[in-house]
């Protein structure tokens, strides 16, 4: 009976082709959780024969390699949700989606900003020229800055740069008074 109304409603071919976009969407969810654990194995492989467990926590490489899983996940069953081709269920689902590659994205940028600010530290305060630790601690918050701005700019892609910038500005605002007043009170 139930088929007989959607037959009726929607006609045989347009049944098929929606039983053909589920198991479509349905191939492509499992790649993605294929993708996304042999994409975990072979990082965590990777970061093993780099000696990265020598640098980092073992925790720490666990919690970064299990959020680029976790994308992996979300962004094919992004792509799964498309291929149903459902406007009323994707056009929302989709655009909240979209939002967190940008987050691993912008995780990633702070953590290389800070290798890079704690690497060119440590090379000025090796150096022992004469003012090394103003200039190493302003090069590294410099350094960290430049990235968290490149990292905030990218994970609010989706707004206009005019909003982008005044964060930016009302964040360095608030977070450089917040310095100031602990350089002070120190």
């Amino acid at each position: 009976m139930v088929f007989e109304i959607l037959y009726k409603d929607f006609g045989a071919e347009e049944i098929n082709i929606s039983i053909i976009r589920i198991f479509w969407a349905l191939l492509i969810i499992v790649f993605g959780i294929f993708l996304g654990r042999i994409g975990k194995k072979v990082l965590k492989q990777g970061a093993l024969k780099a000696g990265l467990d020598k640098v980092m926590k073992a925790s720490f490489i666990e919690l970064l390699f299990t959020v680029i899983q976790w994308t992996i996940y979300i962004i094919f069953f992004n792509f799964a949700l498309e291929a149903l081709k459902i406007p009323a269920l994707t056009s929302w689902i989709v655009s909240s989606l979209k939002i967190v590659p940008a987050l691993v994205g912008s995780l990633l940028l702070i953590i290389l900003g800070f290798a890079i600010a704690t690497y060119l530290k440590n090379i000025i305060k090796e150096s022992k020229i004469d003012g090394w630790q103003i200039l190493s601690n302003t090069l590294f918050y410099f350094i960290f800055y430049v990235f968290v701005v490149f990292a905030l700019k990218m994970t609010l892609l989706n707004f206009d740069s005019a909003t982008v910038d005044a964060i930016i500005v009302v964040l360095t605002t608030i977070i450089a008074v917040a310095i100031a007043y602990w350089h002070v009170s120190k």
